[in-house]
């Protein structure tokens, strides 16, 4: 699959990124993990955090207008009520907030966030937030560096 170089130059970063700190990602080639990326970048369903270059979290979202649309590989309705996290993963504890923020302005505030962990719905359903609920739980993950949040 070709990519288009902004893409291609935030991949050389943000692969290496995800496979060192993702447990579930560290044994997919680079070329698996970026065209899965490209889904989320092609859509603006990505949030990258950085410090001095180097990223200190990365963010992937699904939205949506139906909650069955959970079980869906890549439900994509923008203007839909749910929010679904795919991937958060981040080194630093302001990175959360600072990709909340980046998505939020993208899309605003969807009526609920879901958090998947582990296989859908077979072992357990996912975490589901109200958006403010979300909000202070990305405050608590974030140990009070949002304090003006």
């Amino acid at each position: 699959m070709k990519h288009a170089a902004e893409f291609l130059h935030v991949c050389s970063k943000v692969v290496p990124f995800i496979k060192t700190n993702h447990q579930r990602w560290q044994d997919c080639t680079d070329e698996v993990i970026a065209n899965y990326l490209a889904w989320f970048w092609n859509r603006d369903l990505i949030a990258v955090s950085w410090l001095d270059g180097e990223v200190t979290g990365v963010c992937l979202i699904k939205l949506f207008h139906r909650l069955e649309d959970f079980l869906e590989d890549f439900p994509h309705h923008p203007t839909g009520q749910y929010c679904l996290i795919d991937l958060l993963v981040c080194v630093t504890r302001e990175a959360p907030f600072e990709l909340y923020e980046i998505l939020f302005e993208r899309w605003g505030p969807q009526k609920v966030v879901m958090w998947e962990r582990g296989k859908r719905t077979i072992d357990k359903a996912p975490r589901m937030f109200s958006w403010d609920h979300y909000k202070k739980l990305l405050r608590r993950l974030s140990y009070g560096s949002t304090q003006n949040a």
